[in-house]
């Protein structure tokens, strides 16, 4: 999972949920830096990590 670092304001799922993808391989997360530029700085989760922060902020909301 790539978090694309932004300045955004406003509530997570405008302000954030638009940035973040997921990748296959790493070899296709640079191809798509390198033709998005613009968001060429963030942060790289795997997907054991992407799990542990979602349920740390929306596990409560979803019960």
């Amino acid at each position: 999972m790539y978090v694309a670092i932004v300045k955004k304001c406003g509530c997570s799922a405008t302000a954030l949920c638009s940035f973040i993808n997921f990748f296959c391989s790493v070899g296709h997360l640079n191809k798509w830096k390198e033709d998005n530029p613009e968001y060429s700085d963030g942060d790289v989760y795997s997907l054991a990590e992407a799990m542990h922060y979602a349920r740390a902020i929306f596990e409560n909301l979803l019960k």
